[in-house]
């Protein structure tokens, strides 16, 4: 399963300085994905991270571009300030709401070895 992550989402992560229950727990494991429509790098992911969040039911993928949002400025802050991220795409990796790991961008075998790493089994 993907899904976008929308305003809202993004509004209630800046107030709480963490994503909602809902969305961290929606599945076993959890990937959110920050980024920008311009960027490669999301272009290049989005071509085998999108199916392969179709193909397991272990796995939901929540996507933004968040250059795209109203919620741009405050949000592209709270990235780089709360979180201490610069770059895109930005990763947040979560096991049954557990945040695991962070990455930015990251292959198919780099990022199937995040998700079978030992801290997840």
């Amino acid at each position: 399963m993907h899904a976008r992550i929308t305003d809202t989402i993004l509004d209630l992560t800046m107030r709480e300085g963490e994503l909602p229950l809902e969305v961290r727990e929606r599945t076993p494991l959890v990937v959110t994905l920050f980024t920008q429509d311009w960027c490669p790098q999301w272009t290049h992911m989005a071509e085998w991270l999108l199916p392969l969040a179709e193909e397991r039911g272990d796995l939901s993928v929540f996507w933004v571009e968040y250059n795209r949002s109203p919620l741009f400025a405050p949000f592209l802050t709270f990235k780089e300030t709360t979180w201490g991220n610069h770059l895109i795409p930005y990763l947040r990796y979560y096991h049954r709401g557990r945040l695991f790991h962070e990455s930015n961008y990251v292959s198919r075998p780099m990022f199937m070895d995040i998700l079978t790493a030992k801290e997840v089994l």
